[in-house]
């Protein structure tokens, strides 16, 4: 009597290859897509100068400021700004850029780039290192359009030690 089932079908060299593929492009473009936040590192982040076509104030300093002390200048960011908003220092001094606020900020001052997570510090050796001195735009990519975001634009003041 002639059996009444199908033979039975073993996998071919090729589904054992095509499948695996198939399940690991599918993986990649659904983990590409998921979800609203991009995963973006310290690294990832940067711009062309040009970027945002925004004009940046020209650095001023202002009567009232202070004169550089101690071995390191700070700057501090947060969602109010950046403090102080002008800086004076030597070119012996190192540099400390600390984010106090609640999300991602950014301080750029010519090639000094400091990317900062909530609560994050950046450190620069001596300024020298980095700047001759002369008076410097600092400013943050994050909030780049200084006529939205007039605090977080300042000026560094970087005198010979």
């Amino acid at each position: 009597m002639p059996s009444s089932r199908l033979p039975r079908r073993t996998p071919s060299r090729y589904s054992a290859v095509v499948l695996p593929a198939i399940l690991m492009v599918a993986t990649v473009v659904l983990v590409a897509c998921s979800g609203d936040k991009a995963n973006v590192s310290k690294s990832d982040i940067t711009t062309p100068p040009s970027a945002g076509g925004f004009n940046r104030p020209a650095p001023t300093v202002p009567a009232n400021c202070p004169p550089p002390s101690g071995s390191v200048a700070r700057l501090t960011v947060d969602e109010n700004g950046i403090t102080p908003r002008c800086l004076v220092a030597t070119t012996q001094q190192k540099l400390q850029i600390k984010n106090n606020g609640t999300s991602f900020h950014n301080i750029q001052i010519e090639d000094l780039n400091a990317n900062l997570s909530p609560k994050d510090t950046q450190y620069f050796d001596q300024l020298g290192k980095y700047l001759s001195p002369g008076t410097y735009l600092i400013w943050s990519w994050t909030e780049a359009d200084p006529s939205v975001f007039p605090n977080f634009n300042g000026t560094l003041v970087l005198k010979a030690s």
